[in-house]
């Protein structure tokens, strides 16, 4: 799952896998929750009740009422930006067998309640393919990340960070 702390103290948790009783029985989730500490109350905020659901996509970097993420877990990547009103989060295992994973980045804004997928692709991969490493220490709109899980991410200034994550 990823998560975070808005600037009013409200906690954010979004996807996650829900287990049954065997790994067949495991399903991804796609599901968007807020937990105000104030009033001790979680809120539905987005995404849906669906086991494995598919999410849905547009236009990239478009924000949409009806965008939203594949479900996934190990999708640890995750940073906040505006002063926690903007959320991003990259990646993640499609299934629990581990055979595929995303390289999209997805932002949330907490304010208009929309998603926008920002880079990548919502189609799971299960190699490389998708990764576009470029020249060293040089940036570039051609440059891509491979599809991944549980990469670790933090924030310097505005800049993101990611390192390391599982590839099959």
């Amino acid at each position: 799952y990823a998560k975070w702390k808005d600037c009013d103290d409200n906690l954010w948790l979004f996807g996650g896998y829900y287990y049954v009783n065997i790994f067949s029985d495991m399903w991804m989730l796609n599901d968007m929750w807020m937990y105000s500490i104030a009033n001790n109350e979680w809120t539905w905020m987005s995404g849906t009740n669906v086991y494995d659901n598919m999410g849905n996509d547009s236009i990239k970097c478009y924000a949409s009422d009806t965008n939203n993420p594949p479900g996934r877990f190990e999708n640890r990547a995750c940073w906040t930006r505006g002063g926690g009103t903007h959320f991003e989060f990259f990646g993640g295992w499609s299934h629990i067998g581990l055979d595929s994973c995303y390289n999209d980045l997805w932002d949330y804004n907490v304010i208009n309640n929309k998603w926008t997928l920002m880079s990548g692709s919502v189609v799971p991969k299960a190699d490389l393919q998708n990764g576009s490493y470029g020249t060293y220490q040089v940036s570039s709109p051609s440059n891509m990340p491979a599809s991944r899980a549980g990469s670790n991410g933090w924030q310097r200034n505005d800049t993101l960070w990611m390192f390391g994550g599982g590839n099959p």
